[in-house]
């Protein structure tokens, strides 16, 4: 039998074998001593070899390779051979193959494990790594097609590895922002930055970035944001945050930016926040013109015509002097000549009309204010002024004084003015008509009469104060018996047609 066949392929220099040898170089001092191959029981009156490899070297192999075979066996009958390959070191090799060439009068069946070339007679095994110590077997099943001998030569190879490892490693970020869909443009504006390294390796030096779009600046009055977040482990995240305001509205785009060290960078999709403001408009009505005395309303209508809520909008009313209060509509509360409406939220496009009712107490010009209000909005303000007249209303009355009188004697009427309305009337005449039976012997009053026949005429009184009192009288004679009529007429500027008075007197013999 052929023993101890080598063809051993040894990848790398001579610090490879080493790894995986256990044996010294000469002059060094003694080689360690092998690992112990696991036990195996061969066939009982086998035939035995042992090849070491590489040099057939007891004490620096790396491989041993141990066949058996039965010692005898009968033509045409079925048997196994076996071949156990040990790895005598203390490491690992690579790519062991171990090979066989199979005699002439020998006819394979199968092997375990099946042979991976059987090319030319010779089958091969590739058994790949061992680790230190390790055993791997090899049987084969055949059977004997001629007498005589045979005789079964192979040889095994394998590889040391030599190495060393560098981990390549590969840092990736990814950031994210976020912010409210919407706000008030009197609201403060939160966001939120997230960077993350998603990599296998540190990102050193990393930092986030945001340069706010124009309208939005930060809290400190900043518009390009920096965030040193320094080195950030692989799988390892942190936030950050920044607080913004708005100072337009619209819709406004959030960006953000990561970078690191060795270009790396990255970027997300922007938040977008919408700003919105309430906006109130105010409108204001009443009556141009009031009469003293008389009730007026005041019509005030509200209206948000931005494009958010304005929340918690209050409605004053701040009343003249010169006015009483009498209602107020929508539950609106009087309190010392003020009027107010609370009315909760008022929607985008949304009004609301109030009224208040008020009579007038004093004349001249009376200047309302209403006012409303509302969070996050100006306040706005509307006017309406009223011109309250006072009214004149005179009251004329014609008395005599003896009634009745008999012929030959006089008779005095008292025409007495009264002014019973508001205002100031002016230019009050009085104009006195005698019948026949009667003739004018005096007057005297407020103004000097004169008498043109049978008429008596005064002078205009230029004023007559509200609740004031003129009087005028007549003094006429008796001419004969009969029943006749005194009668007085007054006009003034107030008045657009005269007033009539008469009163009746007795004649008698």
């Amino acid at each position: 039998m052929k023993r101890g066949i080598l063809s051993a392929f040894v990848s790398g220099a001579l610090a490879l074998l080493v790894v995986g040898c256990q044996c010294t170089p000469a002059g060094t001092g003694a080689a360690p001593t092998p690992a112990p191959a696991p036990a195996q029981t061969y066939v009982a009156g086998s035939s035995t070899s042992t090849a070491i490899y590489p040099y057939n070297c007891g004490a620096c192999g790396v491989l041993r390779v141990e066949k058996s075979v039965p010692a005898e066996v009968q033509l045409g009958e079925a048997f196994d051979y076996q071949i156990k390959v040990t790895n005598l070191t203390n490491g690992p090799v690579q790519n062991v193959v171990v090979s066989d060439a199979m005699p002439a009068g020998f006819k394979v069946l199968s092997s375990t494990p099946k042979a991976t070339s059987t090319a030319g007679g010779v089958s091969k095994w590739a058994l790949g790594a061992m680790n230190g110590g390790e055993s791997k077997y090899i049987r084969v099943s055949g059977s004997a097609t001629q007498t005589g001998s045979l005789e079964y030569c192979g040889d095994a190879t394998f590889e040391i590895p030599n190495c060393v490892t560098t981990k390549v490693v590969e840092p990736a970020l990814k950031v994210t922002v976020s912010a409210p869909e919407s706000v008030l443009i009197c609201d403060p504006i939160p966001i939120k930055y997230t960077v993350t390294n998603s990599g296998s390796g540190v990102a050193k030096d990393a930092k986030v970035t945001s340069a706010l779009p124009k309208g939005v600046v930060a809290s400190d009055g900043k518009t390009n944001l920096v965030f040193p977040v320094g080195n950030l482990m692989p799988g390892q995240t942190q936030e950050l945050s920044a607080t913004a305001k708005a100072t337009k509205t619209g819709k406004f785009a959030i960006p953000v930016k990561g970078d690191a060290a060795g270009g790396l960078t990255a970027d997300a999709a922007p938040a977008t926040v919408t700003v919105k403001e309430p906006k109130l408009t105010i409108t204001k009505q009443a009556p141009k013109r009031l009469y003293l005395g008389r009730q007026m309303t005041y019509e005030i209508t509200v209206k948000n015509v931005g494009d958010a809520p304005a929340d918690n909008t209050v409605v004053t009313d701040t009343l003249p002097a010169g006015v009483n209060f009498i209602s107020a509509s929508d539950g609106g509360v009087h309190s010392v000549g003020t009027v107010k409406w609370a009315l909760g939220a008022l929607y985008p496009n949304k009004s609301k009309a109030l009224t208040v009712t008020v009579s007038a107490s004093g004349v001249g010009d009376l200047r309302n204010v209403a006012k409303a209000e509302a969070v996050c909005t100006k306040a706005v303000s509307a006017t309406a002024s009223t011109n309250v007249k006072g009214i004149p209303a005179i009251l004329l009355e014609v008395i005599d004084v003896s009634d009745p009188i008999p012929v030959g004697s006089n008779e005095e009427y008292i025409i007495t003015a009264t002014n019973q309305g508001s205002a100031v009337d002016t230019n009050i005449q009085i104009v006195c008509t005698l019948e026949a039976n009667e003739t004018y012997v005096s007057s005297s009053g407020a103004t000097i009469g004169k008498a043109a026949g049978n008429v008596i005429t005064f002078a205009p009184l230029p004023s007559l104060a509200a609740k004031a009192k003129a009087e005028w009288r007549v003094v006429v004679k008796a001419a004969k018996a009969g029943d006749v009529r005194f009668k007085v007429k007054m006009d003034t500027d107030q008045l657009t047609r005269p007033v009539e008075e008469t009163e009746a007197t007795h004649l008698y013999e």
